[in-house]
């Protein structure tokens, strides 16, 4: 409700059941963990009107998007950092496990390692150079989570495999399709019983 302003220390946390919040336009403050280890949750949606924070592809951010405030563990796929965003502080996108690709802008100027936690990355994309990237990124002494991960630098998009099997096919477009239309079959989109031409139109 717009009348609500403020979320509470851990008010929601491990609250399995919650899939989305929708905050209203008079919410002020969101304390710590309020919306940590929620697993299900996909998307946290904010009023237009709220002055203190916004949304974009369900994250949760500051009013003027520089700072994540939140990531929904369900969201998978492809996150796309709005440039607006200057740094991955701690634990911000700590155990999304359904998460596959990352592309971070160059505007972004520090990283912490521990921002990966417990992710099955398999790219990220940054849009500086590997030298850049050495300067921001931060990781632990004894543990980097995107040891493993492919890193690709000095991109200014974002590679169209999207299914990760080394070709770029018509899979790779039912992969955008089910993500553009939630759909639980993303090959037969007209829902016509098949897989064909039609269903890539």
């Amino acid at each position: 409700p717009d009348n609500v302003k403020a979320i509470g220390l851990e008010a929601f946390w491990y609250c399995y059941a919650l899939k989305s919040i929708n905050i209203g336009s008079g919410l002020k403050t969101i304390e710590d963990r309020a919306l940590s280890e929620c697993e299900n949750l996909e998307e946290i949606n904010v009023d237009k009107d709220n002055e203190a924070f916004s949304s974009n592809q369900g994250v949760l951010y500051n009013k003027d998007k520089t700072t994540i405030i939140a990531f929904p563990l369900a969201k998978g796929g492809l996150y796309v950092i709005p440039d607006s965003v200057t740094e991955l502080s701690c634990n911000v996108i700590q155990g999304a496990q359904n998460l596959k690709s990352v592309f971070i802008p160059e505007n972004v100027t520090y990283i912490d390692s521990d921002a990966f936690w417990m992710t099955n990355l398999k790219n990220v994309y940054y849009e500086g150079t590997e030298d850049q990237w050495n300067n921001i990124y931060h990781p632990n002494y004894w543990y980097d989570p995107l040891e493993n991960v492919t890193k690709i630098f000095d991109c200014s998009e974002i590679s169209p495999d999207f299914n990760y099997d080394g070709l770029i096919n018509a899979n790779d477009v039912a992969v955008v399709r089910k993500a553009l239309l939630n759909t639980a079959d993303a090959y037969d989109v007209t829902l016509d019983g098949s897989f064909d031409i039609i269903d890539l139109v």
